[in-house]
């Protein structure tokens, strides 16, 4: 049985340079966006990105701390988009446009 359980994808940290957070919110955005927050638990993200539950809750501690930095980080993305296209057009974006601040 050795052969069988080396064949197994071991859980944990994931191997090569992955910056876990990051693999860990791109799992949980998906699971969330395909599921919505009821039907998804930390559990299946643990699963969905190969680590496991433990290591989830070390880095975000709960499941809406988690869904909170997933729904945080979309936000700097479009507003990173978005303000350089503000510039563009002569606009000046003031901060409180940011979606950023709606989150904290």
């Amino acid at each position: 049985m050795k052969g069988a359980s080396s064949k197994r994808k071991r859980l944990g940290r994931p191997t090569g340079n992955i910056d876990q957070r990051e693999s860990i919110l791109d799992a949980a955005g998906v699971d969330l966006s395909q599921r919505g927050h009821a039907g998804t638990s930390l559990k299946e993200v643990a699963v969905s990105c190969g680590v496991t539950q433990a290591l989830i809750t070390y880095h975000f501690g709960t499941k809406q701390q988690l869904f909170e930095q997933v729904f945080l980080r979309r936000a700097m993305l479009i507003s990173e988009e978005r303000v350089p296209a503000m510039h563009l057009t002569g606009r000046v974006p003031d901060s409180s446009l940011l979606p950023v601040d709606a989150v904290n």
